[in-house]
């Protein structure tokens, strides 16, 4: 609880509107390395200040995983993590739809 604090601290006193690189430079400050792997697992775990982090890095937001091809997005819905769905607002009013109605 208190790393997430601290990390969502670091996000606000560095500053908004990051570089890629800032971003980067970021994810790399906690210990998070980008790759594709690590995104997902933030996703996965409902890490709103790395997979902002990320995003703003230039991760691909339509990833998929997995030999099935999932879509990065629905391991935020499966984890009940609708502030991660929110990060994906090119979706629109009918992402939010779905995840209200579960």
């Amino acid at each position: 609880m208190i790393n997430g604090l601290l990390a969502g601290m670091l996000v606000l006193i560095i500053g908004c509107g990051k570089s890629t690189e800032g971003a980067r430079r970021e994810l790399a400050l906690l210990n998070i390395d980008y790759t594709a792997t690590a995104f997902v697992n933030a996703v996965k775990e409902g890490d709103q200040t790395a997979v902002s982090l990320f995003l703003q890095a230039g991760m691909n937001a339509n990833l998929t995983y997995d030999k099935d091809s999932i879509p990065v997005l629905c391991f935020a819905i499966a984890n009940n993590h609708p502030e991660i769905a929110k990060h994906y607002s090119s979706m629109g009013p009918i992402l939010i739809s779905l995840l209200r109605t579960g």
